[in-house]
């Protein structure tokens, strides 16, 4: 599920990943290609998601002719940025509802899990970043959460399904990688979604940080070291991911 603060982005985004992920994994990717505000606002983004990851599980099997897979050798979501709060979502949404088969993983790049507006008191000491971070050079927020995005939008910032670190039950979801950026105005978010699923929750997470990097710093300048570090990160993660749901 691509980036692109659920208003932009296109299946381009995510191709690279996807064919990485066949080549080195032999993985089967579906790329998805959710519609996108303000001509679809919060939660139709949501919903177009759900629908896909309704589809695989209806149709992946290892003779089929249109989803040659076999998800119980793992069935993982994942995305960067708005398609991280996506992947996030989908785990808890087909968890509550019941998907069979079920989700086996999770990939959270750098993403959006808890809008700065809705933070519980609880949790607030432990989240600076996107009070802090006005230096990344590629996200920019609004401190206050008053962005033009929310104009566009329009999401209920206090629901799970734009907020998922909100849910009220985050027991029983999928092993969940996470990578995040050291100046990212969501790193914060990240690290609570990461230390409450394996802390509270018992969940198994992996854990990635870049510290003096930004948002999505790996698409935007990929000639840097460090980038082609995420790059074989991601695919490590997602190996790992695999090995869970086995």
């Amino acid at each position: 599920m691509h980036e692109g603060g659920w208003s932009m982005g296109d299946l381009t985004d995510e191709d690279l990943n996807c064919r990485m992920f066949a080549r080195d994994l032999g993985a089967v990717c579906v790329n998805v290609d959710y519609r996108l505000a303000p001509e679809h606002p919060f939660p139709t983004g949501v919903h177009d998601c759900q629908d896909v990851v309704r589809w695989c599980a209806q149709n992946a099997t290892p003779s089929s002719d249109v989803l040659p897979a076999d998800p119980s050798l793992g069935f993982i979501v994942g995305g960067a940025s708005a398609g991280g709060n996506l992947a996030a979502v989908m785990c808890q949404l087909s968890r509550d509802g019941g998907l069979k088969p079920p989700l086996t993983g999770q990939y959270l790049c750098v993403p959006a899990l808890l809008w700065v507006d809705a933070v519980p008191e609880k949790w607030r000491s432990e989240y600076h970043s996107r009070l802090n971070a006005a230096h990344d050079p590629v996200l920019k927020l609004m401190p206050n959460g008053n962005d033009g995005l929310m104009t566009v939008l329009k999401p209920e910032t206090w629901s799970p399904l734009f907020s998922p670190l909100l849910h009220p039950n985050l027991k029983g979801l999928p092993p969940a990688y996470f990578q995040l950026a050291g100046l990212d105005p969501l790193r914060d978010e990240g690290l609570l979604y990461e230390r409450v699923l394996q802390e509270e929750n018992s969940v198994p997470t992996k854990l990635d940080v870049y510290d003096g990097y930004g948002h999505m710093f790996w698409t935007n300048w990929p000639e840097m070291d460090r980038s082609q570090e995420f790059v074989d990160d991601t695919l490590k993660g997602v190996k790992w991911l695999l090995s869970q749901g086995a």
